[in-house]
């Protein structure tokens, strides 16, 4: 059995990794039955073990001296477990432990206990399934998103507020202890609220270029000069920024009104939003992303995925037609053809808009109708509606959290 990788943890945290040194297509292969794991072989000391993506494996606990049980998964057929594990498969686990170390593999294995987080300091950094430009695209993060870094190779593989994980190239994040995180954290900021904008180098429209910012963006800043705020990144470049563009970060939060019409209002805004899959920023969006950023547009939180927002919130019962719907409540589509209630099987998101209209990633970000007397009614996401949520009155209950509640954005004890 060919191996991908091999993770250590302690005390549920990653102390060590060593991977991408075999086949990827047996990973290709896992991914499309992520009901086995068996593409990898995952220490852990300490803590419950996992395999990646959340799916739990048998494992076996072995003792290897000084007092230490180290449970180990080996994710082989299920078969494999019928059998008891003799000597000389447990001193094979402990040789390739101590491979990890000492093998010229080990400049793959870094630590990230000494600056376990990260803030994004570009104004849209990708996040992708593995660690290469070619990847797949599976998220975005925001200028200013503080970040938990679980790995630490030629990239980084990141856990997002949200708790969605992915890989994102160094140059990206701003690597800190906890005492530098704290710091930024408790530093004054100002928040991007336009669509889109630029910094400059000093408090003048024609000064030269530092960079673009986005909605959402978050800057240190430390003062301000004329119709500019002076900010600082959070690699330390400093720049200028118009005021018109953005509020202080404290003023932003005092001002938000969580309400059905300001959902909708701010929703019809990204009209004609280019669709992009694993987008999720005012640039462009998939469906996920468009709900993701009119909630974050009222500081509100979510989870990444449609498969995992349709676990959140308040069901609501649309099994007799719609009149329980609610402006801003999330309906859920499932693939063609499929039935049931497995939230694998959501391909789609989109926000209801009242009178049976709802907005969503079309490609462009546009208005249908579940109506089909209307010249928008779209017969397909009708046919294959399955689900719908309030997220409304449902703050702070699993999967829903603020920029004020979410605890990466709080000083880490």
């Amino acid at each position: 059995m060919k191996l991908i990788w091999i993770d250590l943890q302690k005390d549920g945290k990653q102390v060590y990794c060593l991977g991408n040194i075999i086949s990827k297509a047996v990973y290709r292969s896992w991914l499309k039955n992520p009901t086995q794991c068996f593409v990898g072989v995952h220490f852990a000391v300490g803590s419950q073990s996992f395999c990646p993506q959340g799916k739990q494996t048998r494992s076996r606990k072995i003792s290897i001296g000084f007092g230490i049980t180290w449970v180990v998964d080996l994710p082989f057929p299920v078969a494999f477990f019928n059998k008891a594990m003799n000597m000389k498969k447990h001193l094979a686990v402990f040789v390739v432990l101590l491979a990890c170390f000492t093998s010229p593999f080990s400049t793959f294995c870094q630590e990230s206990s000494d600056l376990p987080f990260g803030v994004v300091t570009i104004s849209v950094a990708n996040g992708r399934a593995e660690a290469s430009d070619r990847a797949e695209l599976t998220t975005q993060l925001l200028l200013g998103t503080p970040v938990k870094i679980l790995q630490s190779r030629s990239w980084y593989y990141v856990e997002s507020p949200e708790g969605y994980t992915s890989w994102v190239s160094p140059g990206s994040i701003k690597r800190m202890d906890k005492s530098h995180f704290n710091r930024w954290v408790q530093a004054p900021k100002i928040m991007i609220t336009k669509h889109y904008g630029s910094s400059v180098k000093e408090p003048d429209e024609n000064a030269p270029f530092v960079s673009d910012v986005v909605f959402g963006n978050l800057f240190e800043t430390t003062g301000d000069s004329g119709d500019f705020y002076k900010v600082v990144y959070p690699d330390g470049r400093a720049a200028f920024v118009k005021k018109e563009l953005a509020q202080p970060l404290a003023t932003w939060l005092d001002s938000i009104s969580l309400t059905e019409e300001s959902l909708i209002e701010k929703g019809m805004t990204l009209l004609g939003l280019p669709y992009f899959w694993g987008a999720n920023t005012t640039k462009a969006v998939d469906c996920s992303g468009l709900v993701k950023t009119v909630y974050f547009m009222h500081g509100v939180i979510l989870r990444r995925d449609s498969y995992q927002m349709v676990e959140t919130g308040q069901a609501i019962d649309i099994s007799n037609g719609y009149d329980d719907l609610r402006p801003g409540d999330l309906l859920f589509f499932r693939r063609d053809g499929e039935t049931g209630n497995n939230p694998y099987r959501i391909r789609h998101v989109a926000i209801y808009i009242g009178n049976r209209e709802f907005l969503h990633a079309g490609n462009p970000v546009k208005v249908n109708s579940l109506d089909p007397a209307a010249p928008h009614y779209d017969a397909y996401n009708t046919r294959t509606l399955i689900r719908a949520t309030r997220i409304l009155g449902q703050i702070d209950t699993p999967g829903i959290t603020t920029v004020n509640s979410n605890p990466l954005y709080q000083i880490q004890e």
